[in-house]
Order: C-alpha cells, then structure tokens, then sequence
C-alpha cells in the first residue's frame, strides 16, 4: 500500500504542475498551493477509490451526486416552507406586542415571495442564488423572545432553532455544491486522464492494493468457471467469524467457493 501511496502522490504533483496554467489549476491555486492540490484532490482520490479492476467513472459519479442533490434540496425546500409557514401562523396569532415577534412578522413578510427556487444544476441564474442566500441569512436572524410565556412561544422557538441549526445550514452545503458545479465539471477531464497515468504506472511497476487483489479474485472467480471449480474443490469447509462484519466483496467470494459444485464427486 505504500509503493501505491507514494506512486500516487509523486504522479499527482508532476501532473498538477505540468497543468498549472489550466484554469481550473490556477482557480484552486488561488485557495491552496499545488502541492496540496495534488494530494488532497488528486492523489487522494485515486489511490483510495480507483482500483485496477473498478476505476472511477468520474462522469457518472458526477450525475448520481446532481440527482441526490435535487433530491435533498427539494427535501429541504419542503421543511423550509412549512417551518416558515407555521412561524407565519404562529406571529400572526399573538396578540400582543414584542420587538422580537415583530421583527419576526416583517422578516416572514420580507422574503415570502422569495424563499423558494427552482432546485436545478447547473443553475444558470447565479444573481438568483445569491438573492437566495441573501434571504436565508435574513430569515436567520429571526430572533427568539427571551421570557415570554405566551401560548405558542415554545412551539416558535422550537421553529426557529430547526430553522437556524438545521434547515439553513442544510441548504447552504447544498448551494456551495450548485456555485461549484463549473468548478466540478471542468476537473473531471483533468481526475480522467490523471487516473489512466496512474493506473498504468501501477500495471508497469506491478503495484497492487489489498481492494486491488480482493477485486481481482472476485473476477477471476466470476468469470472463470475452471479456476471456480478447482477453488471449490480445495475447500471442504469454511469457518466464518462475524459474518455480518464481510464486505460485499468478501460475501461473493465467499458464496462463489461454497456454491454446489457440478461434475464433482467428493
């Protein structure tokens, strides 16, 4: 693992800075140095996730997490517009003055016709996004009245705290991905082609991880019956500890050895 470790990290930097002048490159240099862009956005990804069998499909990976993130923040829009819903209700019906609850019912007001977007990636709009978050700093500094004892207080602070703690923070880790969609898709050639170096150098100096080995035997296993019944033949029984703790590779194997032979006779 750690000729692996080390072939991924000198690979990494030659590349990053062989593509320094990309503007991809340039962009990340203005936040972290090249060496760090090489370790952490390179050389971590494929010497942790791309093996000899499996590599990283980058292309898909990047549209499964599109898909989930559409899902979430359609998700998280629903909670914010009951949340914001019920405070609405919930100002309206007290009948008394408070500075708090007062600038509460002018903030709900404020933002009513500007809370929720269309959840889309890539998002074309980007001044409506930056509206977007505009309106969710402002619906977090809904305040909370401090010694009230009104009907309705506790069941509004608990609405502002879900509000402030959860839902806001929720849907700001979920527009950083939508402002960095640009970002995400202009680096995927870069990770694609930097992923074919590495693996070929780990062929040419026969370099091999432990997932590397387990995935290979998995295939051979799969696509090799004679090699399959020759294993199967040499085992007569297998003990398993903790079964529940196997990996989905590790069951296969398993279920490939111990699977009823044909044309054997014990």
């Amino acid at each position: 693992k750690d000729g692996v470790n080390n072939l991924a990290e000198r690979l990494a930097l030659k590349y990053v800075l062989e593509h320094k002048d990309e503007k991809i490159i340039e962009y990340l240099n203005r936040k972290i140095d090249l060496r760090k862009i090489a370790s952490e956005i390179f050389a971590n990804v494929v010497k942790n996730y791309s093996t000899l069998i499996n590599p990283i499909n980058f292309k898909t990976q990047y549209e499964n997490q599109c898909s989930e993130i559409i899902l979430e923040w359609n998700k998280q829009n629903e909670k914010l517009e009951n949340i914001l819903c019920n405070l609405k209700e919930l100002t309206e019906s007290f009948d008394r003055n408070s500075k708090v609850i007062d600038s509460a019912k002018e903030i709900l007001n404020s933002v009513s016709n500007r809370i929720i977007i269309e959840p889309k990636i890539p998002f074309q709009d980007e001044a409506k996004l930056v509206d977007y978050i505009s309106v969710l700093n402002c619906l977090r500094s809904i305040g909370k009245p401090g010694n009230l004892k009104w009907d309705g207080v506790d069941e509004y602070k608990e609405y502002v705290d879900a509000l402030r703690d959860k839902i806001i923070p929720e849907i700001k880790n979920i527009l950083n991905f939508v402002f960095n969609d640009r970002m995400q898709k202009e680096i995927i050639p870069l990770l694609e082609e930097f992923q074919n170096i590495f693996l070929k150098q780990k062929r040419i100096q026969g370099l091999m991880t432990f997932h590397d080995v387990s995935q290979l035997a998995l295939k051979i296993l799969a696509e090799k019956k004679e090699i399959r019944q020759n294993e199967k033949k040499r085992t007569r029984a297998i003990m398993i500890d903790e079964f529940q703790d196997d990996n989905s590779e590790q069951k296969d194997m398993l279920f490939y050895i111990s699977e009823k032979l044909t044309n054997y006779r014990r």
